[in-house]
């Protein structure tokens, strides 16, 4: 667990951060991350999740399109984060918490593309991990991405190419979660639907299939 000379400092800090909670209270858990300090030369504590949670909700705020690496590493560490402390807290800590926040209209196209396709990644891990597509708080995230797709929605035709591919994520195969993605569809312009990207016009397509 030394630290990286390339890759992510930000899994390598969450790493971090995992270990030191397990520590806790726990004095043999305590013994053994004081043995992993000592051997990978940590100098200072790493932090709590819920402080690397906050760093990276910050980096989300300021994101731009040129953060793209950063971004990942944040997707993937929340996507493990979502595993490890399961559906529940997800939701009430990680999204209610700090990643709802971050959908407000003075955010920038980068940061709102970027939380929704997260929302829609995690609703998707929470719901492949416990195998159940009602879960807690879910419907409600459907609809507010959902709500971006309306016509009077205020945000870019980018942000809401987001928002259709989120609620693909977060559909779980339900046809009633996917019948709004097809009426935005068919609102646009045909020159905008063929701007649309590879992946989700394939999404779409299959959703047709499935309307049938």
């Amino acid at each position: 667990l030394e630290k990286p000379q390339e890759g992510s400092e930000l899994l390598y800090l969450l790493v971090r951060c995992i270990l030191q909670d397990a520590a806790g209270d726990n004095d043999n858990m305590n013994v053994l991350y004081d043995d992993i300090s000592a051997i990978c030369k940590w100098e200072e504590p790493a932090g709590c999740v819920e402080d690397f949670i906050v760093q990276c909700s910050k980096q989300l705020a300021t994101c731009s399109d040129q953060d793209e690496n950063t971004i990942h590493d944040i997707k993937t560490a929340f996507l493990l984060l979502c595993r490890k402390k399961g559906w529940p807290w997800t939701y009430n800590y990680l999204i209610c918490k700090n990643l709802a926040r971050l959908m407000l209209p003075t955010s920038s196209e980068a940061t709102l593309s970027s939380v929704i396709l997260l929302l829609g990644s995690l609703c998707k891990t929470g719901m492949i991990i416990s195998g159940d597509s009602k879960l807690m708080g879910t419907n409600q995230l459907r609809a507010r991405i959902l709500s971006l797709l309306q016509p009077s929605s205020p945000v870019s035709i980018r942000v809401q190419e987001t928002a259709a591919q989120a609620l693909c994520d977060a559909s779980g195969g339900l046809k009633s979660n996917l019948q709004g993605i097809l009426l935005w569809f068919h609102s646009l312009d045909s020159s905008v639907q063929a701007s649309l990207s590879p992946s989700l016009q394939e999404n779409i397509e299959a959703i047709k299939k499935q309307s049938k």
